[in-house]
């Protein structure tokens, strides 16, 4: 019997009409069972619509919980890029400051091996000239880091003269035999004088007369077998002095020439430059 059935009775029966009891109480149970079934789906309804919504509100948050880890996720992978660049950034720099540092070293090494055979010849020229320096017509030192030959002017020329004298000449020609032997090995030849003025038609002032010493000096070193290559001249006249002007010892001491070994600057720097 159909819902619709029941009321229908239900209704004949609360109008007046003529039902059977036994019809009638059926109707009854069976509406009462209806209400039942009904509260039970309504409330299956209420339950499925409770679990629907808590498993909507569950992916709700989960949704919220990934995009939260997604946004993280973004944020670590920018940090690392940042870390990244500014390793890469480090590892250029290290690599330029190696390359600098390599270059320093090579200079190093390089003036570390001029300076050591700088040394090595001022120990053969020593030896080679011990008798010259003991009888004082040669004293060898290190100065201003620069290998110098100094020969006092006045055993080598005759006041106001650019003419080696035969005494200057056998203490140069020594001199010449052991530069001669430096093979590669180049020397600047310098003539220095004193403050006291010349003025003469070869010489209007010390610094003609400085540079015509020197280069008497010089030729000779090539009659003697110096490579041309191997050496030069220069002229300072008075103004490098050694000693004072004031005293005759003093003026002694300023004319001079002074043969100075030229430091290797394309060994030193030619590495460098490579």
């Amino acid at each position: 019997m159909s819902r619709l059935t029941v009321l229908g009775l239900v209704f004949a029966v609360s109008t007046g009409a003529c039902v059977k009891k036994g019809i009638y109480e059926d109707a009854l149970a069976q509406l009462a069972s209806s209400a039942e079934a009904n509260a039970a789906l309504q409330a299956e309804l209420e339950q499925t619509r409770g679990t629907l919504e808590a498993q909507l509100s569950a992916c709700r948050d989960e949704s919220a919980a990934r995009q939260a880890l997604a946004d993280s996720t973004a944020e670590e992978l920018a940090a690392c890029r940042s870390q990244l660049e500014s390793a890469r950034s480090m590892l250029d720099a290290s690599g330029e400051e190696s390359r600098r540092l390599a270059a320093r070293l090579e200079e190093l090494a390089s003036i570390e091996a001029e300076l050591r055979d700088r040394d090595r010849i001022f120990r053969e020229i020593v030896q080679a000239f011990q008798g010259l320096i003991d009888n004082g017509y040669v004293e060898v030192a290190i100065e201003r880091g620069r290998l110098v030959i100094k020969m006092p002017q006045d055993i080598l020329f005759e006041s106001g003269s650019a003419d080696i004298g035969e005494e200057g000449r056998g203490a140069l020609e020594q001199v010449a035999t052991v530069l001669a032997a430096l093979n590669g090995r180049r020397f600047q030849v310098e003539g220095h004088t004193d403050n006291v003025p010349i003025h003469t038609r070869t010489f209007p002032s010390n610094w003609e007369l400085s540079s015509a010493r020197a280069l008497a000096v010089v030729h000779l070193f090539e009659e003697t077998g110096v490579p041309p290559t191997n050496v030069s001249a220069g002229a300072f006249g008075e103004w490098q002095p050694r000693g004072e002007n004031e005293t005759t010892e003093g003026r002694a001491a300023n004319r001079r020439i002074e043969i100075v070994m030229v430091p290797d600057l394309e060994a030193i720097f030619g590495r460098i430059t490579r």
